[in-house]
């Protein structure tokens, strides 16, 4: 699961240190899309929004009815169109080896209508050039190399269960963590 840091993040997973404080990254899980000498972009992969998939179906070139009421996520502070998470080779990038993704939305919908894996995320996650090597040296980020399975079906815990994996005093033993609200200052 935590892995060496490699000169290239595409495709590993950003688990945000507990310390880190930013209201947009507590206790993200950040998939990284691509990271090259420009920078790197990501997604936010345990933000499920209220709204669902349904809402912007037509946006997404849907006809009929959707065929999924699946969360959107937000995938980070960035603004963009709607991206894709998906498993389909042929309509989209390569993140790692049977994952993709797609900022093209005429192909959502059929993404939505084939595979119920699709997940659809509202906005990213952005880095500079050298801006996510700086957060890592600082100890922002833990890096780690999750399954295809963790990847589309994020388990909403699953930052707590790998955190405490990685760093078992992260947890207090008396308390329960499900009651810690995600930002304490509304406590």
């Amino acid at each position: 699961m935590l892995k060496p840091r490699p000169d290239n993040l595409q495709g590993f997973v950003l688990l945000a240190a507990p310390e880190l404080e930013d209201a947009n990254f507590r206790h993200a899980l950040i998939l990284i899309l691509r990271h090259d000498e420009q920078g790197a972009l990501g997604i936010i992969l345990n933000r499920p929004m209220e709204t669902t998939v349904e809402v912007i179906w037509n946006f997404l070139g849907g006809a009929g009815p959707c065929p999924s009421s699946a969360p959107l996520y937000q995938g980070g502070p960035c603004e963009s169109t709607a991206l894709a998470l998906h498993d389909h080779a042929d309509m989209g990038d390569q993140v790692c080896p049977g994952i993709y993704f797609t900022g093209d939305a005429t192909w959502h919908g059929q993404l939505l209508e084939q595979s119920p894996l699709t997940r659809i995320f509202i906005g990213y996650a952005g880095w500079g050039p050298g801006q996510l090597e700086s957060e890592l040296a600082i100890g922002s980020w833990y890096v780690a190399k999750l399954d295809n399975e963790q990847l589309l079906a994020t388990p909403p815990d699953l930052w707590e269960v790998l955190m405490e994996a990685i760093h078992p005093t992260h947890s207090a033993p008396n308390v329960d963590q499900r009651f810690i609200p995600p930002d304490p200052s509304l406590n």
